[in-house]
């Protein structure tokens, strides 16, 4: 078949068009799965021989010959039967060459293949749209509230799990936590729903008490809040001698330590320590002998919380107190940098989440970048926020770009969706890439501006 004018190959399984990659001009450039913008590099025609030649560059679609025939790029029109397609009723394109059919790519920016023809497979099927039938697309979102209608639109799986997030205030009371969303409050109990920390460390240097919780620390002055240890009282049953120190208590077995006593008794008046043994009495003054316990270290292994007070340990198992009570993480940029990248690459300055669930949870991931810019013209910039779970499965997250109008104009983009996630320890990666010739360059993170990665278990 051959057609007049220009049309569209729009994937009956997403509604993504094909597109030669980055607009390049050159041969051997991939074929790749978009959204729709009407460009010149996503509009096609075919000849009388079947041979699909692209608006951009007078380039057919072939298969790469570097790739063992599998995947599908531009290349200069020969006639070759590896150039040649046949459109079947159910919008099939079949290469004449191997047999194999064009197939969508499942993800945004994936390559278009070639594989097996599948009956009903709408990854294989594809529709011509004329360009002068195909509306224009609106341009990208430039807000939340524009953000939040888009993935409404585009992402209907997500509209009965995401509402339009305007107010999120979070209290806690004892293990109660209460999430209050445009005026809408519900509260869960933390005790038994909250996962256990996987790291605590407590570190005191002077009076300054350091607590790192999963890598986030919070310090406090213990001078004014903790009283000196000035209370201490001794007790014995038996052998056993207990020593309470402003209240906590902890006690030793004396049996194996003092020498055959037959009979041992300790008796405190006010600072005056009196020990019997074996009938003989003596008395010691403590207020003198006795100095205030200057020493206290505190160290955790695992879940147990060790306390050693001038080289006494006693220990307390925390785990039935203290669950992984972190729902919130976050990352900041660290400074200035650039792209000219067609491709997703990470954004260099800014670091990317790890975060654990020991249960399945619902997770709002939201990436937003204030005051980029394009140089030396006005080209696409494209954010991303990719997750990666251990043990290698990625899984596609919000994705989201804008085109400014002049060069060296300051622009905001926000991306952000709701994913039910599994248990498991996942990598949250933001990525970016900038769409055009590969002139154009685009800076993030310059002078005071904010680019934040947020990660919200609930």
């Amino acid at each position: 078949m051959s057609t007049s004018g220009y049309f569209l190959i729009k994937s009956k399984l997403n509604g993504r068009v094909l597109d030669i990659s980055g607009s390049n001009p050159n041969p051997e450039t991939n074929i790749i799965l978009f959204i729709n913008n009407k460009g010149s590099n996503q509009q096609w025609t075919i000849n009388e021989q079947g041979v699909i030649i692209s608006k951009l560059n007078d380039l057919a679609i072939d298969i790469s010959q570097s790739e063992d025939k599998m995947v599908a790029v531009t290349n200069t029109v020969t006639g070759e039967k590896t150039q040649q397609w046949t459109i079947t009723d159910q919008g099939v394109i079949i290469n004449q060459d191997n047999g194999l059919a064009l197939e969508a790519s499942t993800i945004l920016f994936g390559r278009a293949s070639l594989s097996s023809i599948q009956e009903g497979q709408l990854s294989q099927q594809w529709e011509l749209v004329p360009v002068t039938d195909e509306p224009t697309p609106p341009p990208p979102p430039t807000n939340c509230e524009e953000l939040a209608n888009t993935l409404q639109s585009c992402l209907p799986e997500f509209t009965n799990a995401v509402s339009q997030v305007t107010t999120n205030e979070l209290d806690v009371t004892g293990t109660k936590l209460t999430s209050t969303v445009n005026g809408q409050a519900d509260t869960v109990n933390l005790s038994d729903a909250v996962s256990q920390a996987t790291t605590n460390k407590l570190d005191v240097t002077g009076t300054r008490l350091t607590s790192t919780v999963n890598g986030q620390a919070d310090t406090v002055n213990l001078s004014d809040a903790v009283s000196q240890a000035t209370t201490n009282k001794l007790d014995v049953t038996g052998t056993k001698l207990t020593s309470t120190v402003n209240g906590q208590a902890d006690t030793v077995n004396l049996s194996d330590a003092v020498s055959q006593a037959t009979t041992n008794k300790l008796d405190v008046t006010g600072t005056k320590l009196t020990s019997t043994v074996n009938g003989q009495a003596d008395d010691v003054n403590l207020s003198g002998a006795v100095i205030q316990a200057t020493t206290n270290t505190l160290a955790l292994d695992g879940s147990e919380l060790i306390s050693t007070v001038n080289g006494k340990p006693s220990s307390v198992d925390l785990a039935p107190l203290i669950g992984n009570k972190q729902r919130f993480w976050f990352s900041k940029i660290k400074g200035e940098t650039k792209t000219r990248s067609r491709e997703w690459t990470q954004i260099a300055t800014l670091d990317y989440i790890t975060i654990t669930l020991n249960t399945s949870s619902q997770v709002l991931i939201t990436l937003n970048s204030s005051a980029i810019h394009t140089s030396p013209k006005a080209a696409t910039v494209w954010l991303s926020v990719r997750i990666y779970k251990q043990p290698g499965v990625d899984i596609q997250g919000p994705v989201g770009g804008y085109t400014p109008t002049n060069a060296n104009q300051f622009f905001t983009i926000t991306v952000s969706t709701v994913l039910e996630l599994s248990a498991g320890t996942y990598n949250i990666i933001p990525d970016w890439l900038i769409d055009g010739d590969g002139t154009a360059e685009a800076t993030i993170g310059e002078g005071h501006s904010s680019t934040i990665l947020t990660v919200q278990a609930f």
